[in-house]
């Protein structure tokens, strides 16, 4: 048996079976979505498409974009220079990118 909404997501007041519950939950992402800026009724598009996550967005694109340039000290510099504003993401990429770099050496950096 799947738990309900409410027990998965930890709404508080839910009974056991939950029915109650999960519709008010539902009824809850529906009217969020709904009067978000992005989106229409029970639409997701555009969740998450906040300032800081387009910034994150772009500080990935420029983390790859150096290291595909194989200049692992412009690399290093880069990530230095966005490091405060890197979420997990930007640092396991930034992270792959200087090993990947670090590993194959300066022969093959030309």
């Amino acid at each position: 048996r799947r738990p309900s909404l409410s027990q998965t997501f930890g709404s508080s007041g839910a009974d056991d079976e939950g029915s109650s519950s999960d519709q008010d939950l539902l009824d809850t992402l529906r009217t969020s979505t709904a009067t978000s800026p992005a989106g229409g009724a029970n639409s997701l598009k555009g969740v998450g498409s906040t300032p800081k996550l387009r910034r994150n967005k772009w500080i990935n694109r420029q983390v790859t974009r150096v290291a595909n340039s194989g200049n692992l000290q412009r690399l290093l510099q880069t990530i230095q220079y966005h490091l405060s504003e890197m979420n997990a993401i930007n640092l396991v990429t930034a992270l792959h990118r200087v090993t990947k770099l670090a590993v194959s050496g300066p022969e093959s950096s030309a």
